[in-house]
């Protein structure tokens, strides 16, 4: 994900905010289609791994 998206739809964000120009619902739909291939070819033979620290939902959103 580009870090212009984080910016855009990051939790918290709102349209109102934005100082760039949002992308296209065609460039939406083009990250979207491409992402499952994205994350199979990220996750490849990790997704087995043992992770070393364990990750809870305390771990998400804003500190």
């Amino acid at each position: 994900m580009t870090k212009s998206y984080l910016e855009l739809f990051g939790m918290g964000s709102s349209p109102h905010q934005w100082k760039t120009e949002a992308p296209t619902l065609q460039e939406i739909r083009n990250y979207l289609v491409e992402q499952p291939i994205r994350i199979q070819k990220d996750f490849a033979g990790k997704l087995e791994e043992k992770m070393q620290q364990p990750f809870g939902t305390e771990d998400l959103g804003p500190k």
